[in-house]
């Protein structure tokens, strides 16, 4: 069976030293029985600093981290992004080398935010770097203060699509629907949970979560034929396959998990006569 990236990434916090091998062993059994990604697992108790986790989702992922509390902004590109798409996206400019301007971003894998911002800087090129998102929103509200057309409080509040996929992910959930007039919910074991830790969803703020994550031509598809089959991604813990629909006269939407790990044939209660013919030569 080959190695998952729930251990792959667990070799990567022993490497960083801030793990053991019989804690991670510990908590890949615990993932396997409950559902719950490690990386939640050792962050929610306390046993890796949401840092060093980040750091070592980005390095699984080949992503570059930018630590923003060793890392100053130059003081020529301050408030180099304009501040409606740095709150949209999470994303400033800190630094510019041989390469381009280097951007901190809650997710550099994001079409839609790298868009924005090539949009924005025109030829210059850039390098989306990763980082922790508590520090990014204290870097851009003392960047921008409050005093612009959103507040730090609209940043904190405003629900973004990854806080409920991430839930999802945490409570073992295969999908993640969302429709007006309902508490985002969950299925989970064929069964259908509301979050209700999160608000009753109306129209504008589906929208604005699913496009968040659409690019230009997508919105434009979906705006035509009022129905959308994508996927979006989540650095480090998954990738989801997208339908957007129209539906009462708003925006729905339902993610599905994409598997990324291969199950051994022994644990689907197959007969061995299956296994047989997955030996048989061509």
């Amino acid at each position: 069976m080959l190695q998952t990236s729930s251990r792959r990434l667990g070799e990567l916090l022993i490497e960083r030293k801030v793990l053991s091998r019989d804690v991670l062993e510990v908590v890949l059994d615990r993932e396997a029985r409950e559902g719950i990604p490690i990386s939640s697992l050792l962050v929610q108790e306390g046993i890796v600093g949401e840092k060093d986790m980040i750091a070592a989702i980005a390095e699984q992922v080949a992503l570059p981290f930018i630590d923003l509390a060793e890392h100053a902004v130059r003081p020529d590109l301050d408030k180099r992004l304009p501040e409606e798409l740095a709150r949209t996206h999470n994303a400033v400019v800190v630094d510019r080398d041989h390469k381009g301007f280097i951007i901190a971003m809650e997710n550099p894998t994001s079409d839609t935010a790298n868009a924005a911002i090539a949009a924005e800087l025109g030829a210059e090129p850039f390098v989306g770097c990763l980082a922790v998102r508590s520090e990014l929103l204290e870097l851009i509200e003392r960047m921008y203060g409050s005093g612009g057309k959103a507040s730090i409080g609209d940043a904190v509040t405003d629900t973004h699509l990854n806080e409920l996929l991430e839930r999802v992910l945490d409570l073992g959930g295969s999908d993640l629907h969302l429709s007006t007039g309902f508490h985002p919910a969950v299925r989970v074991s064929g069964e259908i949970k509301a979050l209700t830790e999160f608000p009753v969803m109306n129209p504008s703020e589906i929208r604005r979560m699913i496009y968040d994550v659409l690019t230009q031509k997508q919105r434009e598809k979906f705006e035509s034929e009022l129905e959308l089959d994508t996927s979006h991604s989540i650095p480090g813990r998954g990738r989801f396959r997208v339908n957007v629909l129209f539906q009462r006269n708003s925006v729905g939407a339902v993610l599905r998990t994409i598997p990324d790990t291969i199950v051994a044939l022994d644990t689907l209660g197959l007969p061995e006569s299956v296994t047989q013919f997955t030996e048989m030569h061509r």
